[in-house]
């Protein structure tokens, strides 16, 4: 059925401007979404750099013995306490001596008789009266009376315990007046001269470190009053804790310098870099992006296009807003820093404009 005339007039002049505007409507979309695709974003260049690397570790009680009493007995009353210090060769428990005084009455009693009835024989051996077999038996009951003497004064001595070192009671294991067995621990007694920090190292850092090479360890404590404590290389594991799979390695230092770090406080351990040692790069928190399977990789920028690609990463330590990586990237190795969520491979990305 042919259009009506009025119709036929007004056809081209409405659809004219209609599909200039649709046209226009178009070529937006089409920018915005090119625009869309390139996101800014901050990127940042990975420097490499030797490995220095703060790592969490506790204060040991550099030595710890347990004292005991050689004989046994009764305690007697100490008004010992934990914590408090003493120093070498101080008393620190005793037990009831009477028995042991006894004993030494009676053996040194014996000597002396002994030795008057080898005075009083004595003339009788230089006329050749007394036979020299009873003359030797005498000299022989003599000595090993003097032996009895000598064990009976060592054991009185042992029921006073002396502390073998300058330290601080740890614990008391067993109360005043109670009896005790030769051999018994009855007091804990740790070293307060020097201190040892454990740290726990992970595989992929034990197996390429010279533990022996690291000159200027040192480790902060939680408070503020105490700065920085160097610490010297003591000793470490050579087999990894089969729970954990980290390697143990001590340290050691001087507890002047930290008279109130005490055994179990957290402190933290820098190990600084040791030329030819291992290398590694840090980068922001924000660039270490987890996938699926529980591992992580960056957002790596790969040309000047901005195209980014996924770069698997192992993660060492996370310290602030620092993760340190166990090994070394290229240097000049740029990394979206922020910005990473959104981001699929292969996308382009500019440098955000602060």
């Amino acid at each position: 059925m042919p259009m009506p005339r009025r119709y036929q007039s007004l056809t081209p002049i409405l659809l004219g401007p209609l599909l200039m505007s649709l046209s226009a409507c178009d070529g937006a979309d089409a920018v915005v979404s090119s625009e869309a695709e390139v996101r800014p974003v901050e990127i940042v260049a990975v420097a490499d750099g030797l490995n220095a690397r703060a790592l969490p570790g506790g204060v040991l009680a550099s030595t710890t013995t347990e004292l005991a009493f050689q004989v046994p007995g009764q305690m007697q009353a100490s008004k010992l306490r934990a914590g408090q210090l003493v120093a070498a060769g101080e008393v620190l428990a005793s037990l009831d001596p009477t028995d042991y005084q006894l004993s030494v009455r009676e053996a040194r009693a014996l000597v002396q008789r002994l030795v008057t009835e080898r005075d009083r024989k004595q003339i009788l051996r230089d006329d050749n009266i007394l036979a020299g077999a009873a003359w030797e038996q005498l000299a022989a009951d003599i000595e090993l009376a003097q032996v009895a003497l000598d064990v009976a004064e060592r054991r009185l001595e042992q029921t006073r315990l002396r502390a073998p070192f300058a330290g601080r009671i740890s614990q008391r294991l067993v109360d005043s007046y109670a009896s005790v067995a030769g051999g018994q621990p009855v007091l804990l007694l740790q070293d307060t001269a020097t201190l040892d920090v454990v740290i726990h190292l992970p595989s992929s850092m034990a197996g390429n470190l010279n533990l022996g090479q690291y000159v200027g360890v040192t480790a902060t404590g939680p408070g503020r009053g105490t700065g920085a404590v160097a610490l010297v290389y003591r000793e470490h594991a050579t087999a990894a804790d089969p729970s954990t799979g980290t390697f143990r390695v001590v340290f050691r230092g001087d507890a002047a310098d930290a008279p109130d770090w005490l055994p179990g406080m957290p402190v933290e351990v820098t190990l600084p870099p040791v030329a030819g040692g291992p290398r590694a790069s840090s980068v922001p928190v924000t660039a270490l992006q987890a996938d699926a399977g529980g591992g992580h990789f960056l957002w790596r920028v790969m040309d000047d296009e901005g195209r980014i690609e996924k770069l698997p990463v192992r993660v060492a330590q996370l310290q602030g807003d620092t993760v340190t990586l166990e090994h070394a990237l290229p240097e000049g190795t740029r990394v979206v820093a922020a910005g990473a969520r959104l981001l699929r491979a292969d996308q382009r990305v500019r440098p955000l404009v602060h």
